[in-house]
């Protein structure tokens, strides 16, 4: 599952989000800033969903994290 979209839109769906993940599957998350990171990875913990991976996009302050459930 891929979400493209600001902390602000994506915290209150994240249970929604979370619910519809396969037992085995993965989230691709972007369109975060760096500074979002921490909160939006807190946001998905309580769903058994943990950081896989994190990569600078370009060099600037955006980023993609690939959560797993565990």
């Amino acid at each position: 599952m891929a979400a493209n979209l600001l902390r602000r839109e994506l915290l209150p769906i994240a249970p929604d989000i979370a619910g519809r993940l396969a037992p085995d599957g993965s989230l691709v998350l972007a369109g975060l800033l760096e500074g979002d990171a921490s909160g939006v990875r807190a946001a998905f913990d309580p769903f058994g969903l943990a950081l896989r991976t994190r990569t600078d996009d370009d060099g600037e302050s955006w980023i993609g994290l690939v959560l797993r459930r565990l």
